[in-house]
Formats: C-alpha cells, structure tokens, sequence
C-alpha cells in the first residue's frame, strides 16, 4: 500500500498544486487503494495486485482530460522552489529583526528624553545644567535615535521587496511546501515561549513605577518610568521578530489556488 502512495507522490511532484489538482490526488489514491483491496481479497499477491493498480490507474494526463483539468503552469506565474522558500523566510526574519530594532530605539529615545530632561537626575550626579538645556540634549538623543529607526525601517523593507510578487498568485513545489510545514511546526513551541515572555514583562512593567514611587524624589520617580518603557520595548521587538518569522511561513502556505480549472 505504501508503494501506491509513494507512486502516486512522485506522479504529482510536479503538477501544480492547486486545489482542483489536490483534491484529484485524494480522489485517487482512494480508488486505488480499493482496488489493491480488491485485488488482495480475490487471491492476487501483492506486487501483482500493486503492479494492476497502477496499470490502470497511471495514466495522469488521460485522467485530467476526462476531469476537464488543465495541467499546464500557466507561464505568467512564478514556481516557488526550496531554495527561493528559504532566501524569503531568512529575508523576512532579518527584516522583522530592523523593523523590531527601530521600533526598540523609538521607545528607548523616550526613555532617554525623559531621563536626560530630568533636572533632578543630574543634580543627584553633582551636575547643574539648566532645565531647557537638558531638554534641548532629550530632544536631540530622542530625534537621532528616531532617525536611525527611520534608516533601519527602509533598509529593512529592501530586504523583502524583491519577493513582492508572492502577494499575488504563484505556485510552491512540494519540497518548499514540506520545508515551510516542518519550520513552521518546529516555530511553534519557540512562539509559545515568546509570547509568555513578552507578556509576563508588560505584566511585570509596572512594577518599577510601584518600587521609584516610594521615594520622595522626581528623579528616581522618572526612573521608574524609564525601566518601564525598556521593559515594554524588549517584550514589543520580542513580540514583532516572532511575527515576522510566523508570517513569512503563512505566506509561503497560504499560496493561492485560484487557477484555470480547464476547458469548459
């Protein structure tokens, strides 16, 4: 039985996978596999009953015809191979690894713009500068620190845009298709951990705000609001890698089937 299955694989590696085409091969290998049955039960041995299934059965271009299926890649629609599947899923991880970082200094820059504005912090250093020159610096850190996000958030959309065409319809082999199931599966138990994570520490954020309250001090008070804004920012990257790495498989999967189905 396994031979008819591993036939039957090999006979649709390299037709489209669309689900007309899909649905054909689970037609398929069911009338095959009752027919191996029947052949079994009237006394034939197993080699001979397999070699008849697949006598009568093997025939994929007579089979489409009578289903009106046309078998032909239409020329205008990419093939996706193994190769080119895991040059995307590496792309998007970088990418979502920039986007993840610009949006880590966006948030950091606040955290820099209310510390470094803080008369107080600076006092506790031993340091008088004036209460607008140290907001003038906040601004400045803050606006560097947004420019460099805007830098890493076009470079990472270079990385992607030459696989903008898999927005629209094309086809993936069956090895790219096995490749993205199995990373994807293995993907799972690493998402699980990320998002406990993430949330624990936007749970736990606020804490440091409970700790600097106590003190009857505007500098360690805005502290508090400091580590609260890089907790969030750690768990907010965490949270946007595994997305981009999750997505980047999704696309590759959820490929579109809406091809000719034949003539008539």
């Amino acid at each position: 039985m396994e031979a008819i299955r591993n036939y039957l694989d090999s006979m649709f590696l390299s037709l489209p996978r669309t689900a007309e085409i899909l649905q054909m091969k689970e037609d398929l290998l069911m009338n095959m596999e009752d027919k191996y049955n029947e052949l079994r039960l009237e006394g034939r041995s197993e080699n001979e009953a397999i070699g008849i299934v697949i006598a009568e059965f093997g025939n994929i271009e007579e089979l489409a015809r009578e289903l009106n299926i046309d078998l032909e890649q239409p020329n205008n629609v990419p093939m996706v191979d193994l190769v080119e599947a895991e040059e995307f899923v590496d792309n998007k991880k970088k990418s979502g690894v920039l986007v993840a970082a610009g949006v880590f200094l966006c948030i950091t820059g606040v955290a820099m713009l209310l510390l470094i504005s803080s008369v107080n912090i600076f006092q506790i250093l031993g340091y008088g500068f004036s209460s607008a020159s140290l907001s003038l610096a906040g601004i400045i850190v803050l606006l560097l620190f947004v420019a460099v996000a805007v830098g890493l958030f076009i470079y990472s959309g270079t990385l992607v845009e030459p696989y903008k065409y898999l927005e629209g319809e094309f086809y993936l082999n069956s090895q790219a298709e096995s490749y993205a199931k199995t990373q994807k599966e293995l993907f799972r138990n690493r998402k699980t951990y990320i998002l406990i994570s993430s949330v624990l520490l936007f749970i736990l954020s606020p804490v440091s705000i409970f700790i600097t309250s106590m003190f009857d001090n505007q500098g360690i008070q805005i502290l508090g609001v400091v580590f609260l804004l890089l907790m969030i920012a750690v768990g907010v990257t965490r949270l946007i890698i595994m997305g981009n790495t999750e997505e980047a498989f999704n696309i590759l999967l959820q490929y579109r089937r809406t091809f000719k189905k034949g003539k008539g």
